[in-house]
């Protein structure tokens, strides 16, 4: 079959082609799945980190300002606030307690800014639950962020192109028809196209690269894709001129040419 030939994808009867031997990889991951995997996680340590130096600066009655800043500086760089933090509650411990003047029958305190912070943060008893507030306001806008960014249009190529090199032929196609339901792009139609032509799915592979020449896909290869498949559904006259098209391409005009050049003139 001269369309085998051209493609070189065919096999010989009783041995399985590459694309269709199933692939044991239960543990093959890539870095940009391992992160995505991480992302979530590192964000939930984060949040809940923050929340408990929210908790404790209230306990501690550390004034406003600086609760605010400790707060959201350790959920924007945990890595850097909180041990400072840490450092600082340290330096807390260890600060010489307050002298005390005694009278006769009595002592006074004379820890002025305990006095100014208890009666700054006394009224405000609802800061017992603003931790709780924030943590769950955290984790809902987090949980709202993933999901978008999962089913982003970026989200799905990379799960598309990953899927590939695991040969993962149906995973793959189904999220090239992903991306393509929320941004219709003349490559992924054509990336798409090759994926189904290589399940030998020739109507659905002509209506994808037909989608992608009429977006103005410019790779040079599109119209042998589009002859094959032509070919295939035994329309020889269409397949024919899409493969003069390809014949007059930059690939069969550059040096050396394409090696399906050859085969092409000879069928055409």
């Amino acid at each position: 079959d001269w369309v085998c030939r051209a493609r070189s994808s065919c096999t010989q009867p009783g041995r399985s082609s590459p694309s269709s031997r199933s692939v044991v990889a239960p543990l093959q991951i890539s870095a940009g799945e391992l992160f995505e995997w991480m992302r979530p996680a590192a964000f939930v340590i984060t949040a809940m980190l923050s929340t408990w130096v929210l908790a404790d600066c209230g306990r501690k009655r550390i004034p406003l300002s600086l609760l605010i800043a400790w707060t959201l500086g350790t959920l924007l760089f945990p890595f850097i606030i909180f041990p400072l933090y840490l450092i600082f509650l340290i330096a807390l411990r260890n600060r010489k307690k307050p002298g005390e003047i005694k009278s006769d029958d009595e002592s006074i305190p004379v820890n002025a800014d305990a006095q100014h912070f208890e009666t700054e943060l006394a009224p405000r008893r609802w800061l017992r639950l603003l931790p709780i507030a924030y943590l769950i306001s955290l984790l809902s806008f987090g949980a709202l962020r993933y999901i978008s960014d999962y089913r982003s249009v970026d989200a799905h190529l990379a799960r598309a192109t990953h899927a590939r090199l695991l040969r993962d032929r149906e995973k793959t196609i189904r999220e090239y028809r992903a991306a393509l339901s929320l941004s219709d792009d003349a490559h992924t139609h054509y990336l798409l196209g090759i994926e189904l032509e290589e399940a030998a799915r020739w109507q659905e592979a002509l209506t994808e690269f037909r989608a992608a020449e009429s977006a103005g896909e410019p790779d040079a290869e599109l119209p042998f894709h589009l002859g094959t498949i032509l070919y295939a559904l035994n329309l020889r006259d269409e397949a024919a001129e899409e493969f003069r098209k390809f014949l007059s391409g930059p690939l069969c005009s550059q040096t050396p040419p394409d090696a399906r050049c050859s085969a092409t003139k000879r069928r055409d």
